[in-house]
């Protein structure tokens, strides 16, 4: 349900919204670090207007929070050129804009969690214990709810801080290479593969997950003029990201059952956890299959296959 929100008199005033068929991204080869810095800011000033209505639902926490991530895989793209104190600043700002709005997505996400754990059982008892720890967890959403206008408040207040601080940079595009911003994003989401495949717990999965997530994001903001190969790429990391992101919300759910569990019988909790547990094995197997394709080639290799995509973009500009 949407609440009530006392934002109206906002400092920052994003301007109308755009709607696109897709992503921000470059609109051409060159001066890209400027550009990027563009995209950056019209992606805080976006999340700034999804929660800023009169009137929000877990939609608009939603669009926020994904504007807020390709914020960050934007900034990321830009670390070299910006300086590490200029990014060290702004990502923090982002992260905890993010943080914010975490604990309202996180009830909700558990709700729908359990929901579908719910839907796909078939025997009337699990379904009743099922049941059982949706009540309590229902609970736990309306005390987030009850917080929502003072964590969107704070989301609104670091987002603007971001966009002005953006202001202040000193960008320069004599030296910046785009192919190697890539690079660094393939190859950081390579080593966590690696690192989630030699201990696949719940902090290396996130972890190989978010890097899935910005190196995903920073093709969409990097892609001029998308070709087959491309968008077929960023659809298999879209996919990867979305297994890995439903183990994740799984394995959220785990946790805060085991918080909440105030007098619960355990067998309750045995069975939800037992049904979790075999859901997570599945999707993880899967999301490994997918990675293993997506991360087998060199980064050298990767890096040499999207210069031949930006030398390809560049002739075709020019011409």
């Amino acid at each position: 349900m949407p609440t009530e929100n006392a934002l109206s008199g906002s400092v920052l005033t994003p301007g109308p919204r755009r709607h696109s068929n897709g992503p921000q991204r470059l609109a051409s080869i060159f001066r890209p670090a400027r550009q990027l810095r563009r995209i950056f800011r019209e992606l805080t000033f976006e999340a700034v207007e999804a929660i800023s209505k009169p009137a929000i639902g877990m939609e608009d926490i939603h669009d926020a929070r994904r504007c807020i991530k390709r914020a960050r895989a934007t900034l990321r793209l830009m670390r070299s050129v910006i300086g590490e104190v200029n990014f060290t600043r702004e990502d923090n700002t982002l992260k905890a804009a993010a943080d914010s709005l975490d604990a309202l997505r996180d009830s909700e996400v558990a709700l729908q969690t359990i929901d579908d754990l719910i839907e796909r059982c078939k025997s009337g008892r699990t379904r009743a214990r099922l049941q059982s720890c949706r009540l309590q967890l229902q609970q736990a959403h309306r005390e987030s709810q009850a917080s929502q206008g003072t964590s969107v408040s704070q989301a609104v207040a670091l987002l603007e801080t971001a966009a002005t601080q953006s202001r202040d940079w000193t960008i320069s595009d004599a030296w910046y290479s785009i192919t190697e911003a890539v690079e660094h994003a393939y190859r950081r989401a390579r080593r966590a593969y690696r690192q989630a495949g030699d201990s696949p717990d719940q902090s290396t999965l996130h972890a190989l997950r978010k890097r899935t997530q910005y190196l995903r994001n920073a093709l969409e903001a990097v892609v001029i003029q998308p070709s087959r190969s491309m968008e077929r790429l960023v659809r298999r990391l879209s996919r990867l990201a979305d297994l890995l992101g439903e183990d994740h919300d799984l394995a959220m759910l785990q946790t805060t059952l085991k918080t909440h569990r105030r007098g619960r019988l355990p067998a309750e909790l045995r069975t939800v956890q037992s049904m979790i547990e075999h859901r997570r094995a599945r999707l993880q197997a899967r999301a490994f299959r997918r990675a293993a394709r997506l991360y087998r080639s060199k980064p050298s290799r990767f890096a040499t296959e999207f210069e031949n995509h930006w030398r390809h973009w560049e002739g075709h500009l020019r011409n």
